[in-house]
């Protein structure tokens, strides 16, 4: 460590803001698991007010918002942010509006930001409502509800939530009705990821496997088996 730089510990789970010109001088004893996230300066700094305050400081706990950037951060990887539901240039703009709200936290003078009580819950309608667009964006929700994106992503946050999980939820439930319907048994695995909005069968199927626990095809099979017994619901 030089003379002058700070110690700290970066824990498993969080996530530290770093510039490259000073990257070389951050040691890190264990690289397995850890994600790079490059963002231009320019970018920055036309979203983070005074970004250096957080520079080389962990994210955690008390602060919530770093608590929430550390589990958006934390439900993507390159696989993901390739082949995903959202784009990587709405991944971004949600890392910046939590880092924005990160540096704000105890700025002077620093207000509440003030939020409609239930623009989570009308958000979480619209991804439902609209789930089965493969391009469907937060700028698409956001302009349907007649805020801002970044308002959204706010709001979101302040919830723990974030687009692209509600997305992914959003669609996995889609295809759950899907794949329980008898009407709808001729279709492909592949066809019915489609219809709930997935790009690629690859990712419909290790995102159905990864949040339910079974294949599309096991759960497929299970809704066929148990058929009658009133526990899926109709379509």
């Amino acid at each position: 460590m030089l003379p002058g730089v700070k110690h700290r510990v970066l824990s498993t789970g969080e996530a530290v803001l770093l510039d490259e010109r000073d990257f070389k001088r951050f040691s890190i004893e264990q690289s397995a698991g850890i994600m790079h996230w490059n963002v231009p300066t320019d970018w920055l700094l036309a979203r983070v007010q005074s970004p250096r305050r957080l520079l080389g400081e962990p994210t955690r706990a008390p602060c919530k918002w770093s608590e929430a950037l550390n589990a958006f951060l934390a439900q993507w990887t390159l696989d993901l942010v390739r082949s995903g539901p959202v784009s990587p240039a709405a991944l971004a703009e949600q890392i910046g509006t939590l880092l924005a709200l990160i540096a704000e936290r105890d700025l002077p003078g620093a207000k509440p930001f003030m939020l409609p009580n239930d623009l989570c819950e009308r958000a979480r309608a619209r991804i439902q409502e609209r789930c089965s667009e493969a391009t469907l964006s937060v700028a698409d929700v956001s302009r349907n509800l007649g805020v801002s994106a970044r308002t959204l992503h706010r709001a979101l946050a302040n919830r723990g939530d974030n687009f692209g999980v509600l997305l992914v939820h959003a669609r996995i439930r889609l295809a759950e009705r899907m794949l329980a319907s008898p009407n709808l048994s001729i279709l492909s695995l592949a066809e019915i990821g489609k219809r709930a909005g997935f790009k690629d069968p690859s990712h419909f199927a290790k995102s159905f496997r990864r949040l339910r626990g079974r294949s599309p095809a096991e759960a497929r099979r299970l809704a066929r088996d148990g058929a009658g017994s009133g526990e899926n619901g109709d379509l």
